[in-house]
């Protein structure tokens, strides 16, 4: 339960600061500060929780680094609560100007295909109108007991929210992340919704188990594993071979900065150098996680 309630905080935190840092690079600085705002309310729950506000070290191997501190729940449903009302006003602020959508719209288009064959993840990956999120296609955790939509872009059909674009531009990219927020939180509401009906059993309760005990010296199979989740910019996967030994031969961590790095090449081709900026913005590119 913890596991998943952090990690879509971290969805939302890292969404409104892409969601603010592509506004101000398109000239709109104000936007930037309403995503910062609401972001430090994020980062004050890792700091409640963990004692750290970015770089936390919560999730663990086989569970959480300690329990929620009293008060948790409260504030993670007081965020919740907090949130839309704000999305929306950050909607009517940015998403919906029309010199805004101009920038965005028919730049740096991805069509399905080339999203699949660049191997594109996560909101770049559904941008393009290709609805596969982890979540959904093969869930773990708690995901599959959760309601939650999968947003994509539409391309600007009649009933869509790309009003003057195509499918896979750099709005129907920026879209898709303004509306992860909303179903992130609703995820964060029904994860405070199942902590309520739980909060009977006592920290000493055998069946509340947050803490896990790494044994010392752990005995590991010979052989290869690749696992993946739903990571903030698509997946991330981890590749790991094992001769047996407590250290891995080799391991890589696949991201999806990694992958949309790639075709920066081929779809910035023929813009303008003020297009350029947007369509890195719509990337949501993270250069420190391209090689790890």
């Amino acid at each position: 339960v913890l596991r998943v309630l952090m990690a879509e905080l971290n969805r939302i935190s890292s969404h409104l600061i892409c969601l603010g840092a592509v506004s101000m690079d398109m000239g709109a600085y104000t936007p930037f500060l309403y995503g910062i705002c609401h972001r430090e309310l994020v980062n004050d729950i890792f700091e409640d929780i963990c004692g750290a506000r970015l770089t936390y070290n919560y999730l663990t191997i086989g569970g959480v680094a300690q329990d929620a501190p009293p008060g948790f729940i409260d504030k993670c449903e007081q965020f919740a609560e907090y949130l839309y009302p704000k999305m929306l006003e950050f909607n009517d602020l940015i998403t919906g100007n029309s010199i805004f959508q101009q920038r965005l719209c028919n730049v740096g288009v991805i069509t399905p295909e080339q999203a699949i064959n660049w191997g594109l993840v996560g909101p770049n990956l559904r941008g393009s109108g290709v609805k596969w999120d982890l979540r959904k296609n093969e869930p773990y955790s708690l995901y599959d007991k959760l309601q939650f939509d999968v947003p994509v872009g539409d391309g600007g059909d009649s009933n869509g929210s790309n009003p003057q674009g195509s499918l896979g531009d750099s709005y129907d990219r920026y879209i898709v992340r303004v509306k992860e927020v909303f179903e992130s939180n609703k995820i964060v509401k029904q994860i405070c919704a199942l902590m309520r009906e739980n909060e009977k059993l006592t920290a000493d309760s055998p069946d509340r188990q947050c803490q896990t005990k790494i044994p010392a010296k752990l005995k590991l199979k010979r052989g290869e594993v690749y696992v993946r989740s739903e990571n903030p910019r698509g997946e991330t996967g981890y590749y790991l071979i094992s001769d047996g030994t407590n250290k891995p031969v080799r391991i890589k961590i696949r991201t999806g900065s990694f992958s949309a790095l790639n075709c920066f090449e081929e779809v910035t081709r023929g813009h303008l150098i003020g297009d350029v900026v947007a369509v890195i913005g719509s990337f949501d590119i993270i250069l420190p996680e391209v090689d790890r």
